[in-house]
């Protein structure tokens, strides 16, 4: 299997709709350290009963070790959508991944790095 016809990127046909868009901030209030990872930020993907974003899963990577899961968000097939923050130290990570499975389209995966202060 050719993993990036498997992993689909920034790169691949179809990623304005797909791409988890990574967005590293604080809380309103609390000013926490928050992860917002958002399926298709132009627009919102389609959610319907057989096209739809399944999941969306953060990791954190740190000193190139193997990535340490954050946290994972299920959607329902209708009634939400793929919009989802994370209470993340980010400090913590060199970069920050997000995977997004899209039952239509596939897994779409996308890295940031974490800026340094």
């Amino acid at each position: 299997m050719d993993l990036e016809t498997f992993f689909k990127t920034k790169g691949s046909p179809g990623y304005e709709k797909h791409l988890p868009i990574i967005e590293i901030g604080k809380g309103h209030r609390s000013g926490e350290p928050i992860v917002r990872v958002i399926v298709c930020k132009e627009g919102p993907h389609k959610m319907t009963e057989k096209h739809n974003v399944a999941y969306v899963e953060l990791f954190g990577v740190k000193n190139g070790e193997n990535p340490v899961a954050l946290g994972r968000a299920a959607f329902n097939r209708k009634l939400t959508k793929p919009n989802v923050r994370f209470c993340v130290d980010t400090l913590d990570f060199d970069s920050l991944v997000a995977i997004a499975y899209c039952r239509t389209h596939g897994i779409w995966i996308n890295e940031v790095e974490v800026p340094k202060k």
